[in-house]
């Protein structure tokens, strides 16, 4: 008589609070762009709708206008 045994690569189903923490995760993720995106607004005075967050920030103009200020940085002139 042959043994019989669940293949390893055979898919687990989810349990209820594997679920839960997955539905959990994804209302964490979008409650956590909303907040950047309500930040980057209030710090920038600026209208960014969130819809494209990554978009909006991949060229990284955003990040370098909110590290930057005006006198923030100073400059000599001098190349050494």
């Amino acid at each position: 008589m042959a043994a019989t045994y669940a293949s390893p690569r055979m898919a687990r189903s989810k349990s209820g609070a594997d679920i839960l923490f997955d539905k959990m995760k994804v209302q964490q993720l979008k409650s956590d762009g909303n907040r950047a995106v309500e930040f980057l607004n209030i710090t920038l005075n600026c209208n960014i709708d969130g819809s494209e967050l990554h978009q909006d920030l991949k060229d990284g103009v955003l990040l370098c206008n909110l590290s930057v200020e005006v006198g923030g940085v100073r400059y000599d002139g001098n190349e050494e």
